[in-house]
């Protein structure tokens, strides 16, 4: 009897680590493509696409480096069907670069703010989210 439960053991233990289905195909992400999980402020900005109408919520992620400096993660409103994301640079002094390299245009407007088209996507982003929020470790 303990010979029958041993080999039904090892049978069993065969396909649970083999799978039942055999392989799958493992899906990842890169690191990069899930946005950062040490970031300084976070929330939701206007965003829309093809019209500058900003009838859309995005969320987003601001990394704070010195000099008033800033990457900011923002859901990529023309793909929201995806974990994507739009990631500006944003040097200080009004000046932005996107990490895919593609043409953006940017204009500051009142109270702050900055309209941001890429390709047929339009943001809205304050400059209070980049540069000010909670700080880790700073009293």
């Amino acid at each position: 009897m303990l010979k029958k439960i041993t080999a039904f053991s090892l049978i069993a233990a065969s396909v649970i680590i083999s799978g039942c289905g055999g392989e799958k195909e493992k899906v990842t992400m890169s690191t990069s493509d899930k946005g950062p999980t040490d970031y300084q402020s976070s929330g939701t900005m206007r965003c829309s696409v093809d019209e500058p109408t900003y009838d859309d919520v995005c969320g987003y992620r601001a990394v704070y480096f010195a000099g008033d400096r800033a990457e900011v993660w923002v859901t990529d409103v023309a793909n929201q069907d995806l974990v994507r994301y739009r990631v500006f640079t944003f040097d200080g002094e009004g000046g932005f670069t996107e990490r895919s390299g593609q043409p953006i245009h940017v204009e500051e407007i009142a109270g702050a703010k900055y309209k941001v088209k890429i390709a047929n996507e339009y943001y809205l982003i304050t400059k209070r989210s980049m540069t000010e929020g909670y700080k880790y470790g700073k009293k």
